[in-house]
């Protein structure tokens, strides 16, 4: 199993930011190094980072994603949070806690 990670694309746009989000395989085509789409897990705005159901939205989709990779063992445990914590660099999840059980991967 290659390595998999989080990527963010940032895109500045005249309506403000946007980041993109997929989870990619880590691989060297022609001795250069390049990234595989896995999964898209779909663009966040800038301006609904903050809010509350566009980001737990997000979340779900990510949970539910990295779920389903590692219930058909194309990632490791490990990978899963190590492509959680690069996406929540960009969109926290520490304020939606409040309330909210965390979910778990």
């Amino acid at each position: 199993m290659n390595t998999l990670n989080g990527k963010t694309i940032k895109v500045k746009t005249r309506y403000g930011t946007r980041f993109t989000f997929q989870v990619v395989r880590n691989l060297r085509k022609d001795g250069k190094p390049t990234n595989e789409i896995v999964k898209g897990l779909g663009s966040l705005r800038s301006s609904r980072l903050n809010d509350t159901q566009a980001v737990l939205g997000f979340w779900l989709r990510v949970t539910t994603t990295l779920n389903q990779l590692l219930a058909e063992n194309r990632i490791s445990r490990a990978d899963a949070n190590k492509v959680k914590r690069k996406f929540e660099a960009v969109v926290p999840v520490k304020p939606l806690l409040s309330g909210v059980s965390k979910v778990r991967i």
